[in-house]
This record gives C-alpha cells, structure tokens and sequence, in this order.
C-alpha cells in the first residue's frame, strides 16, 4: 500500500507539474500576442518609407548645400557632401542593428536595453529633442522668410501670417498617429525641390549669356570650415529613422533597399541644387539659397512651393519629437491620443514662439545641429552598434565603431569651435 501511494502521488505531481507547463506555456504564448497588438502596426510599404524618409532628410538643410558649395568649392563641397552622406548611411546602418538586436525603437529605449543606464538614455533623448526643436525653429525662419507678398516693412503682417500658418496648417497635420499618413504628401516633395532646381537652372543659364563663371574648385581657409556644421544638419536624418524602420514592413528584407535608395535620391538633389545654385549665384551665395533670388513671377513660385514643402515637412520631426518625449515620460510605446495632442501642440507653439525673433537659418543650426545632431549621428549609433558587436565577439565591428565615433567626435568638436568663432 505504500508503495501504492508513493506511485499515485508521483503520477498526480507528475500531472500537476504537466499542467502547470502546458499552463505556462500557453501564457507565453498569450504574452507574445498581447505584445505583438499592442506594437505599432509595421504597415508603411518601402515605397512609402523612401518618401517619408526623403521627407525628414530634406528640411532646410537642403537650401544651405550652395553656400556650402560656394565656401569651399564646387570640387570639395560635393566631396563634403558625398563624404557626410556615407558617414549617415553608415549610422543608419548601425541603428537599424541596434533595433534588430533589442526590437526596441527610441533611442533612450535602446540605451537602456543595451547599458541598462536611464542617465545615458535621458542624455540620449535630450540629444534628440534639442536637434529637432533647433531644425523646428529653422523652418518657422525659412516660413517667415518666404512670405514674398509681404515687404521686408511689413514684419508684423509676416509675423501674424506665420502664426496663422503654423496653428491652422500645420498643427492639424502634427496630429496624426502614423507617419504613413503623410506618405501622399512625402510624395509631393520632390516635385517642389524639381521646381526650385529648375529655377536655379532658368538663373544660371540666363546669367551665362551675360558673363562667365567665376567661381572656384577649392578653397581651403576658415571660412569653408563653416561647412561642416551645415552639413551635420544637412544629413541628421537619425532622429526618425528608428520611428520609420519600426512601421517599415518586412524590416529585415526591405532595409538596405530604403536606405540606399533614399541616400542616392538625397545625394543627387543636394548635388543639383548645390551647382545651380553656387553657380547662379557665386560669391553672394547665402546660406538659404532662396534668400538669393530675385523678384519675379519664378521666384514667387518657388517661394510659394517651399511653403508648401515646409508646411508638409513640419509634422515628421514633431512626430519623432513627441514620441521621444512620450517615451521619456512614460516609457511606453503608445500613450493616449490626448496626450499626443497636448505634447504636439506645446512642440508647435515653443517652435513659433521662437522662430519669429530669429532671423537666419545658421544662427540656430550652427549650434543645435553640431551638439546634438553630432551627437545623434556618430556617437550614439557606434555606441549602440559597438555594444552589440561586443556580445557577438565581433573585436572587427566594435574597431570600426570606435573609428567611426573618434571621426565624428572629430567633426563635432571642430564644427563647434567654428560656431563659436563664426559669432564671437
């Protein structure tokens, strides 16, 4: 009978222990599809993706590309240029392996999954946040300054026209929860910049029946070193990307597709407006291009279509914005819609507040761009990168890392001792 007993408790535990495995796993199982609801739905198609994209790399850093060229010349400005495209495509890279890694898609997210370190994380979105309420500012500026009906007399009508802009156009659009909403309007982008290409070209070709070009190849003096602040924030495109490749469908397949198409459209559209716009204009090349041309009917177009570009440019960095500050304050992936309303319309009103009292682009991004952008462009895509080689083993890809963060600290530190001297 002992025996007996012994055996039946052994077959009853045995059950029991079954059970509560079966038990366990289909909770597992359970918790899996609840996390899976509750992610953001991957639902942007590449084609949706390359335009987004386009759309956050192309803000007002594309009117700054003929001063560039027009500072350091129409041989090494392209050279610049290209160079700080494959440093971003290369962190682009490097964060797309960081989410693969953690499945985590904010930056303070993934500093916290890699070093497990909130003080890195709250630096990592503070980084972030001061990049794009700077480049937020910088195209209340370019708004306020294409108002072409109004007379450089007429500031309080520019000011009023720029508020009303900005709370019934643009504020509306800050709203939406997804950024393939504004896939439509992505897709627009690039005939505004086709239209403003050809209006440099119209310019140029008109001034070569006139005179000869003067400009020149390279110039290497203090002065071309204010490229490199401007070309930080030319290409800072991190800041939504990890907001972009989380929605991306298929993100493993579709990656590199996304971001080398997205480079070479770039790259070919800065190089474009950067030789119209250098050559039509030469030594008095400002740093927003459109500040350059004249008054008639094609410049008013053109003014008129970068209005409309910036108006539909405007959400995609209040959207990383808000997410960022969302998932600093409550570190989950979706918060209420009314609390999206409440942070998107405090970005919107901050952004206006200060943009009507300054008066140049590169007053605001030769500062914001060259700390914060740096930042989010070398530093922190090699240290997540770095950190993931580190578990694999991998000494090759934590090297490179290394080199490439001690190349862009290189860039940052000089970019902003030239800030510095340009306005002491």
């Amino acid at each position: 009978m002992p025996e007996q007993r012994s055996r039946v408790w052994s077959i009853l535990t045995a059950q029991s222990m079954l059970s509560n495995s079966l038990e366990m796993e289909q909770i597992d199982e359970l918790t899996k599809e609840l996390e899976k609801m509750q992610e953001p739905s991957k639902s942007q198609s590449p084609t949706a993706c390359i335009f987004n994209f386009i759309n956050s790399t192309l803000g007002s850093g594309v009117l700054t590309i003929p001063y560039i060229f027009s500072v350091a010349g129409y041989i090494m400005g392209p050279l610049i240029s290209i160079s700080f495209a494959v440093l971003a495509l290369i962190s682009f890279f490097m964060l797309k392996k960081a989410c693969d890694a953690t499945q985590k898609f904010q930056f303070n997210q993934l500093t916290f999954a890699l070093f497990n370190n909130k003080i890195l994380g709250i630096i990592s979105v503070l980084m972030q946040l001061i990049f794009i309420q700077g480049a937020l500012i910088s195209y209340v500026v370019v708004i306020k300054d294409n108002m072409w009906f109004f007379g450089q007399d007429q500031e309080l009508y520019r000011n009023l026209a720029t508020t009303g802009a900005t709370l019934l156009l643009i504020l509306p659009l800050c709203f939406l929860k997804q950024l393939k909403m504004l896939k439509f309007v992505s897709y627009a982008i690039l005939v505004v910049f086709f239209y403003i290409t050809l209006v440099l070209a119209i310019i140029l070709f008109r001034k070569l029946k006139i005179q000869p070009l003067n400009v020149q190849a390279f110039q290497v003096n203090l002065k071309s070193l204010f490229a490199l602040s401007l070309s930080i924030h030319a290409y800072s495109a991190q800041y939504n990307f990890v907001n972009l490749y989380c929605e991306l469908q298929n993100r493993e397949k579709n990656a590199c597709k996304v971001l080398f198409s997205t480079s070479l459209l770039v790259v070919c559209t800065y190089l474009l407006v950067g030789f119209f716009g250098y050559f039509a204009f030469e030594k008095l090349t400002q740093p927003d291009i459109l500040s350059n041309l004249p008054h008639t009917i094609l410049a008013e177009i053109a003014n008129s279509s970068l209005l409309f570009f910036m108006i539909c440019h405007f959400p995609l960095p209040v959207y990383a914005m808000r997410k960022g500050m969302e998932s600093l304050i409550w570190n989950v992936k979706e918060v209420a819609y009314w609390k999206s309303v409440i942070i998107s319309c405090s970005i919107v009103g901050v952004s206006l507040a200060i943009g009507l009292f300054v008066h140049s682009v590169d007053t605001v991004l030769d500062f914001t761009s060259t700390v914060a952008g740096g930042s989010l462009g070398f530093i922190f895509p090699a240290l997540f990168a770095g950190k993931v080689y580190r578990k694999e083993g991998s000494l090759r890809g934590q090297v490179a890392c290394a080199i490439y963060m001690g190349v862009g600290i290189a860039i940052i530190i000089l970019a902003f001792g030239i800030g510095i001297y340009k306005w002491a």
